[in-house]
């Protein structure tokens, strides 16, 4: 009778890790990952939605995939990357995201990435690059 108990209990804690931890959330898609590691803004806009919110640096607003491709890759351009390492994945009421730490060649990052999957695709709606002191 004890062991069923205890088969019982063990049942019910993997039940609730499994829905609530890493395994039900989403993971940024490694190519998003690639992509920002490289410096590569071509391959990121390919997850870029039709529109993105853009947060870098002194620039915010709404742009279009290609004009976003563009102010992204001045930003690589100026900044080579050095690492990229994600400290955080998760999900919100609609979207997923992803915060993360930019390293580069002039300065150190935050990088807050939200997406949403659209037919099976990850769709980036929102980027946010701010300068980020360890």
């Amino acid at each position: 009778m004890r062991s069923k108990k205890i088969y019982f209990f063990i049942v019910i804690i993997l039940h609730f890790f499994i829905n609530t931890s890493v395994f039900s959330q989403e993971v940024l898609p490694k190519e998003v990952k690639n992509a920002v590691a490289s410096g590569s803004s071509k391959e990121l806009a390919v997850f870029f939605n039709v529109n993105i919110e853009l947060f870098l640096l002194n620039k915010e607003d709404v742009y279009s995939k290609a004009q976003a491709q563009l102010i992204v890759k001045d930003f690589f351009h100026k900044n080579k990357p050095h690492s990229f390492i994600i400290i955080q994945e998760g999900k919100s009421a609609d979207s997923n995201y992803a915060i993360c730490n930019l390293e580069t060649s002039v300065n150190n990052f935050r990088v807050y990435i939200s997406y949403k999957k659209i037919k099976g695709k990850a769709l980036i709606n929102q980027l946010n690059i701010s300068e980020y002191n360890k």
